[in-house]
């Protein structure tokens, strides 16, 4: 099924890098591989257990929330840009998968209300102070992964648990950014 979702979004994305400012930040689609290494080192970390609810505040075209599912994860997306959300709704479908995309603005604890509880909120590079307060929150025992070019990121209103480089080995190693795993202060 991974493999299955990393040749549809290489299909996807063809035509060229799509960077998009939108209203409420930007979308920059996240490379799957990396992705899938972050889900890794949250089942090294004994915090991924099947059936657990996923959220992804800025969801973009979907393919995080196609990742989560693939690893028997329950999967939300929250996307603000109508266009983004109706692609990755498409996306998806195309895939077989049955994540739920809602439209909405992950920082207003309103567009939560159909999510039922959050185990594991993810926010890639964008207003992740604004997604882990909202997230925090709805579920104060969620566990919060984000992406970010900081070693050690600030601001985030949760307690920092650890921290893993996040590499590409395109001629040569370089270092593209760090995951970050965080939990409530309590």
């Amino acid at each position: 099924m991974l493999k299955n979702i990393i040749d549809y979004y290489a299909e996807v994305d063809a035509p060229g890098l799509r960077i998009k400012h939108t209203e409420k930040g930007l979308f920059l689609p996240s490379h799957l591989p990396h992705i899938i290494d972050a889900f890794k080192f949250l089942e090294r970390m004994g915090y991924f257990k099947e059936g657990m609810t996923f959220c992804d505040a800025g969801s973009g075209d979907g393919r995080i929330l196609a990742v989560a599912e693939a690893y028997g994860m329950r999967a939300f997306g929250i996307e603000f840009e109508e266009t983004l959300c109706s692609q990755a709704k498409e996306n998806l479908s195309s895939l077989g998968i049955e994540a739920q995309v809602l439209q909405g603005d992950f920082s207003e604890q309103e567009t939560f209300k159909e999510i039922p509880h959050i185990d594991i909120g993810f926010n890639y590079e964008n207003n992740q102070r604004d997604a882990a307060k909202a997230m925090m929150l709805h579920s104060s025992d969620m566990i919060f992964l984000h992406h970010n070019i900081k070693k050690r990121p600030d601001g985030l209103p949760l307690r920092h648990i650890s921290s893993f480089p996040c590499v590409d080995f395109v001629n040569n190693y370089y270092l593209t950014g760090w995951f970050h795993l965080h939990g409530n202060q309590q």
